[in-house]
């Protein structure tokens, strides 16, 4: 492998002649340590007679090879289950000349999650204060998101949720698990170390009014209870015109169990009665 700087094939990564990719070449990327189930890469120096070859093989299963017949970024993407473990790059023509002389301008990718993993998460704010250990377990599977990670800062208990897929980390204070506006999407949003009866949901700002006051009554309409596997309570939040927000609260269905709705949402959500 070679890298590659010319006005006519661009620069990037070559065979070691380091001329470009020709159909009679080959660039080999061995992933086989480091197996990808997403790859991105870019390619330069492709003409409109010529094409990039670009064949993917995997950890089972027969390879596949696409043809990629202009200059840009690409992404391929596999099942994490089954990654791809080794890329070959070569040229096909469409003219029957000698080939594409390309180059491969980047490449990286997504790295498959094995088994499950576990981590101890601290935080540590703008002083210098230091959060309770909290340990996060990554559930792997093939359509496992990327979370951020946001743990409780000792003397402030409340955790908020962002936009995208977030993990909230509750300790031994009396946490309160917030949702503002900008962090209402379709995602879906974890929250470890609840304590029943003690942590609160804070889910004002779905209400439409002008008033910072939450009556269960008025939450029913807009959240649907459901369970996972008889172990975590599910709340889907309905806001907006037609989103829905997923919030997952790990290991208290126990807690809930055969209780009305009404009843569980007065235990998990905060109410204020305060008005502006």
């Amino acid at each position: 492998m070679t890298l590659v700087d010319s006005d006519q094939q661009g620069t990037g990564l070559s065979v070691e002649k380091g001329s470009g990719i020709n159909n009679s070449e080959t660039l080999i990327v061995d992933l086989s340590e480091n197996p990808l189930y997403s790859v991105d890469f870019g390619v330069d120096g492709l003409n409109s007679n010529h094409e990039a070859t670009v064949t993917y093989y995997f950890e089972s299963g027969n390879p596949i090879t696409v043809t990629y017949d202009a200059n840009g970024d690409y992404t391929y993407t596999s099942s994490s289950d089954n990654p791809v473990t080794k890329i070959e790059f070569t040229a096909s023509s469409n003219d029957q000349t000698s080939g594409a002389n390309y180059v491969v301008t980047h490449l990286s990718g997504t790295q498959t999650v094995a088994e499950d993993t576990e981590f101890d998460y601290m935080s540590v704010d703008s002083k210098g204060a230091f959060s309770d250990v909290a340990t996060v377990t990554l559930d792997t599977d093939e359509s496992t998101p990327s979370y951020h990670v946001f743990s409780a800062q000792e003397g402030e208990a409340e955790v908020l949720a962002t936009s995208g897929e977030d993990m909230l980390l509750g300790d031994s204070q009396a946490n309160i698990f917030t949702w503002l506006d900008s962090a209402l999407d379709n995602s879906t949003d974890i929250i470890k170390n609840f304590e029943f009866g003690v942590d609160k949901v804070d889910l004002t700002s779905i209400l439409d009014d002008d008033t910072e006051t939450t009556d269960i009554s008025d939450l029913l309409g807009k959240v649907t209870i459901s369970s996972v596997d008889n172990e975590d309570v599910v709340l889907t939040v309905e806001h907006g015109a037609s989103e829905s927000q997923t919030i997952i609260i790990e290991d208290i269905y126990a807690d809930i169990a055969g209780m009305e709705a009404a009843d569980i949402l007065n235990s998990l959500v905060k109410v204020n009665t305060e008005t502006v």
